[in-house]
């Protein structure tokens, strides 16, 4: 499930880049995505992460929520 939500879902294979700083931090990015999540639990992982593309107002919610913004 971990190699699905981090090369479909966050587009890891996508970012093509010889930036080596910029990589890392996308990479980094990711991992507190997935990371948030499961402090969240949701029952789809994919689904939550398409939801809040959809709706960055929940996005915004979840990230006060977990005390990020």
């Amino acid at each position: 499930m971990l190699h699905y939500l981090r090369d479909v879902t966050l587009a890891e294979d996508e970012l093509r880049t010889k930036n080596q700083p910029i990589t890392r931090l996308i990479s980094g990015l990711r991992t507190l995505t997935i990371n948030l999540l499961r402090r969240a639990k949701p029952k789809n992982m994919a689904a939550q992460i398409d939801n809040f593309a959809d709706k960055f107002h929940t996005l915004i919610q979840f990230m006060k929520q977990e005390m990020l913004l």
